[in-house]
């Protein structure tokens, strides 16, 4: 029974390729003997054999090894490349057989030898090698079909024998392997994964989770191993955690500063009343002065508790960089590693800026970390502040105004003079990728340029990197100008025109903050009145007999908070203005909703002086520069 069926009138395409015209008379004869009908072409050299090639397709290519151009295996090359995907079977005169067997080998069908086959061994050689070849063409292309199966995998993929040595693996296994595809197969599977299971594991630093499971091709029993790099996704979820870590700690830091800044406006509210007692005495006036300084200390602290845990300051249009720098020293250091050292000099106190806090936290975070990865091994991140001159063609500030620099240096490799002119794009990196996507100097760019600032840098490679920051001083900054602090004295502030003192409402939950807020209001000639919750102030502000022009709330209280007293307070009383005192910081007051009500902020602790001013600037429409 033949290997194959021919359909109808078809005709099996034979080539014969033979420079001896006796040999190719001899297998003319013997085809017509076939069980099966032949179109017989016959050529001399293999350059004529492919012309007929390309007109008519050609099933079986008899081809003899030993040709007038070439012999032995350069036959077999040239026959491959000049009648491709055709079923190869090689005719030679060596009784040996050496030569044809290494053809064999490189991919014949067969091989007959000259003078020792008849027709039968001819119609049989051509019947064999045309199933081969047809049989070598279907795994071919399930071959081909599993290489796409394999490369289009979104993860990693191993295909391993029944002994748990890998047959197959695509390009995503390799990069998460850390091994070329070469160096795979024919080894063990360096996944530890056992059957049906599913794990994660720690290989060439990476964390790769495997899924193994078995199936069957072709009666062959293959292991199949999926492989997933989730380094960034644990990584993420790590500083997620850390994350919810530090918001759990933020909270619990934002509530002890609320109580502690409670703590804090009592002890100097009651200072600055008791100063107003005692102004005679130099002996209480000293007493005076060092518990002011301690309440000073203390709000110190506190804000800079709070300077990086996710809340903005309470004034956020003049930043003190030097004590930004300061209070961000843990910050940069947990950046970085144990190797690193922080080093701050130079710092300018009283050098205000008007970047808000947010943008200031990139940006030095991100050149600490450009300075910690150019320095793997270890090393000093030095960063200093000054004031800077230039003309003011250079700047575009106004002639005489000054730049605050700080300058961020390290001591690694520096940067090639060929990256120095994009280190600034966005998505360029020398690193590796997973390290970082190359935005950081890019988003620092970026920010200056949306505060008027700007960066410059210089580098020489072996020697290290200097990043030089520019930013206008506050009073240089068109948008967020630095307004002059006006002096206290009694006929400062515009009075009504009746001649009466302003009238107050002070509403806070603690009492000792209350009585001393009230007795320094009326030091000044204020009409005060009291209330301990926001029930009890709308029960005042009901009554038209009683005249308030102020509602001086505290923000955080049980019951009725300060924002829902304001809203209705100021739905009762439309011409009433509205100051809002917190512990908390501003970051519990929303800027659109005070500004819709035109509503001012002071935060707790704060002074007489900075009471006093903000009060008076807002019963004067004026903008108050608010003191912390």
């Amino acid at each position: 029974m033949p290997y194959f069926q021919l359909a109808g009138d078809e005709r099996l395409s034979v080539l014969l390729v033979d420079d001896n015209p006796d040999d190719r008379l001899i297998i003319s004869e013997y085809v017509l003997v076939f069980a099966f009908p032949v179109e017989l072409k016959l050529a001399s050299t293999l350059e004529e054999g492919a012309e007929m090639a390309r007109k008519d397709p050609i099933d079986v290519a008899l081809v003899d090894l030993n040709l007038t151009k070439t012999r032995g295996l350069d036959t077999l090359d040239a026959a491959r490349r000049l009648i491709p995907n055709t079923a190869l079977v090689l005719l030679t005169g060596d009784a040996r057989g050496a030569a044809a067997i290494d053809c064999l080998r490189k991919g014949a069908q067969d091989f007959l030898l000259k003078g020792h086959f008849d027709e039968m061994d001819l119609e049989k050689s051509i019947r064999f090698s045309l199933e081969r070849h047809r049989q070598a063409l279907s795994f071919r292309e399930k071959s081909e079909q599993l290489d796409m199966i394999l490369e289009t995998q979104p993860g990693g993929l191993l295909v391993l024998d029944h002994e748990g040595r890998v047959m197959r693996c695509n390009k995503a296994a390799s990069e998460i392997l850390g091994h070329s595809e070469a160096d795979l197969i024919g080894r063990t599977s360096p996944v530890p994964v056992a059957t049906a299971l599913s794990r994660e594991f720690e290989y060439n630093g990476r964390t790769i989770q495997a899924s193994a499971s078995q199936t069957d091709w072709e009666g062959r029993g293959l292991g199949l191993v999926t492989l997933l790099d989730v380094s960034q996704r644990r990584e993420m979820e790590r500083r997620a955690a850390q994350n919810e870590k530090l918001e759990t700690v933020a909270r619990v830091c934002f509530g002890v500063a609320h109580e502690f800044n409670n703590l804090l406006a009592m002890t100097r509210t009651k200072t600055d009343f008791i100063e107003s007692l005692c102004r005679e005495d130099p002996v209480w006036e000293a007493h005076i002065a060092d518990i002011k300084q301690a309440c000073d200390r203390g709000s110190h602290l506190v804000k800079r508790l709070m300077t990086f845990y996710g809340k903005k300051r309470v004034n956020e249009e003049a930043i003190d960089l030097a004590e930004f720098l300061q209070a961000g020293v843990p910050h940069f250091e947990s950046l970085c590693l144990p190797e690193h050292t922080i080093l701050l000099s130079k710092l300018q106190e009283g050098a205000l800026c008007g970047v808000p806090e947010t943008s200031l936290t990139r940006i030095f975070s991100n050149l600490v970390r450009n300075a910690r990865d150019a320095m793997p091994q270890g090393g000093k991140i030095r960063i200093e502040m000054e004031l800077e001159d230039r003309p003011a063609m250079e700047t575009g500030l106004s002639e005489g105004e000054k730049l605050i620099c700080v300058t961020v240096a390290d001591e690694g490799e520096g940067i090639p003079e060929a990256n120095q002119s994009r280190i600034f794009d966005p998505f360029f990196t020398t690193k590796d990728t997973r390290a970082g996507r190359g935005l950081g100097l890019s988003i620092v760019s970026n920010l200056l340029r949306e505060s008027s600032g700007w960066i410059e840098f210089e580098s020489e490679f072996g020697q290290g990197s200097v990043f030089r920051v520019f930013l206008p001083t506050l009073s240089s900054a068109d948008e967020k100008p630095l307004l002059p602090v006006r002096s206290l004295k009694k006929d400062r502030r515009t009075r009504p025109s009746d001649g009466e003192g302003s009238s107050i409402l002070v509403v806070d939950d603690e009492s000792i903050i209350r009585f001393s807020v009230t007795r320094l209001l009326e030091a000044d000639g204020f009409t005060v009145h009291c209330a301990e919750s926001g029930e009890a102030a709308l029960e005042l502000l009901e009554d038209p007999e009683v005249r308030i022009d102020l509602l001086l709330t505290d923000l955080n209280m049980p019951g009725m908070g300060g924002k829902a007293l304001a809203t209705q307070a100021l739905y009762m009383r439309e011409k009433l203005r509205l100051v809002i005192m917190s512990g908390f910081g501003s970051s519990g007051v929303d800027d659109g909703w005070m500004k819709e009500r035109s509503a001012k902020f002071i935060a707790k602790p704060f002074t007489r002086a900075s009471l006093i001013q903000c009060i008076d600037g807002v019963l004067s429409n004026g903008v108050a520069t608010v003191s912390t």
